[in-house]
């Protein structure tokens, strides 16, 4: 899984103290530059009046791609032609026989020599079906809500 944004937050490490500020608050140094940001795990609202600038990061993903098994019906290839029987070696004079490849079994007399003639051959092939191909998806997971001063 590819994303368009990456980024990277470094926490305050400049003085701080609790004077004069709301209880449960700290506070600290505005930063020269950049913006402050305040975040919480979950996919949450900003604070409405300071923090209003909502971005929501994920720290992982959930990956259940796949591919299905593939099904595939075979078809038999063929082999069709004749062959010419003679009685003579080096297959001269006229044929005694012309036997058609169909698997038969023909009976000749006195065969010498024998030479296949008009064949086709049709190979056989392997369809897919239709089955088989990519399973799954990829989800981003456990999202983080940062939300930044504008």
């Amino acid at each position: 899984m590819t994303y368009a944004n990456s980024y990277a937050a470094c926490s305050y490490d400049g003085p701080s103290d609790t004077g004069g500020c709301t209880s449960g608050a700290q506070c600290v140094q505005s930063p020269s530059n950049g913006k402050t940001c305040v975040y919480q795990t979950g996919d949450v609202a900003c604070p409405p009046a300071t923090y209003t600038s909502k971005t929501l990061f994920y720290a992982t993903i959930d990956d259940t791609r796949g591919c299905s098994t593939c099904t595939c019906t075979a078809t038999a290839g063929t082999c069709t032609g004749t062959i010419n029987v003679y009685n003579v070696a080096g297959c001269g004079g006229s044929p005694i026989a012309t036997i058609s490849t169909n698997s038969a079994c023909t009976a000749t007399s006195s065969a010498k020599s024998a030479v296949a003639t008009s064949l086709t051959t049709n190979p056989g092939t392997c369809g897919n079906n239709g089955t088989g191909g990519p399973t799954g998806s990829v989800t981003s997971t456990s999202p983080v809500t940062v939300c930044c001063t504008p």
